[in-house]
């Protein structure tokens, strides 16, 4: 269920066993990419995670969409948005919740369990491609893809001995509720990847989404949205099915089982596409 799209260039790496520099993953999105798996229902994370690192906002928490209690005692949906008081620390879960990145941490450290690895995380609950991350805006946290493009840079300025090796994005679902936004998603998404690697400083940084599946009678748009997370026209993309994922009672979110084998399948889509690239090479700007 992988389709990859190719052109003269490829993947951004070899993958070689143990190499000195850290590898970067991103992992961006909504809801589906926050994470609605439950903590309590993970086992041997700490081993999959003693090499990991990831980049976090100065109370110690990745750049989420998350409520914050302030001073007056209400809670406040409310992103991090310096990133100058960023840091690099040991990879934790936190909160209640987990995304995909976890089932992909598991499959990763099966495979390479001496290499180094960084993760940038950016999700929003209930966030718009067309309309939140770009567009007007996200009417509490501004426009999101500028903030996901300064983390990336602000990350990436702190580390010395690196390669950005893959962008996971999971998000979609928003925009398949209106005709208009699912209509425009191919534009954007083409828009968003091709920021994001620039940002990078790679034009061939591989981008792997989860292809969303919301139910029909809700989500009017999700046909058009599917067909243009397949149709990808740039290099070195690719998606996963999640047809099959076990959902809560909501129908649209994966529950513990189905955000482990989502980052799982996430992991396999940047292998196989790694083992299909004939000149592997970097194509820096």
């Amino acid at each position: 269920m992988i389709r990859v799209v190719w052109a003269l260039f490829c993947c951004t790496c070899l993958w070689a066993e143990h190499s000195e520099g850290i590898k970067i993953f991103l992992f961006a999105g909504q809801s589906n990419m926050l994470g609605q798996g439950r903590v309590d229902d993970l086992k041997d994370v700490e081993l999959a995670t003693q090499n990991v690192q990831i980049f976090v906002a100065e109370d110690g928490y990745p750049f989420i969409g998350r409520n914050i209690q302030n001073k007056s005692g209400k809670y406040i949906l409310q992103l991090a948005q310096d990133v100058t008081t960023a840091s690099w620390q040991p990879f934790s879960v936190q909160g209640h919740v987990f995304g995909p990145e976890i089932g992909f941490l598991k499959a990763y450290a099966e495979q390479h369990p001496k290499e180094k690895v960084g993760i940038i995380k950016f999700a929003v609950n209930g966030s718009s491609l067309v309309k939140q991350w770009q567009g007007n805006g996200h009417h509490k946290l501004g426009i999101l893809q500028p903030q996901f493009i300064r983390i990336i840079k602000a990350a990436l300025s702190q580390q010395i001995n690196y390669s950005v090796e893959g962008f996971f994005w999971m998000q979609g679902e928003s925009d398949s509720r209106n005709e208009a936004s699912a209509q425009a998603y191919a534009k954007a998404l083409h828009f968003l990847i091709s920021e994001v690697r620039s940002a990078c400083g790679n034009k061939a940084v591989p981008f792997i989404c989860g292809r969303i599946n919301p139910p029909v009678k809700k989500y009017k748009g999700v046909g058009i949205v599917r067909q243009a997370q397949m149709d990808c026209l740039l290099p070195a993309t690719s998606w996963v099915d999640c047809d099959d994922l076990p959902k809560k009672k909501d129908e649209v979110h994966y529950n513990s089982a189905g955000q482990l084998i989502l980052g799982q399948r996430m992991y396999e889509a940047l292998t196989n596409m790694i083992k299909n690239t004939t000149i592997p090479m970097k194509d820096k700007e």
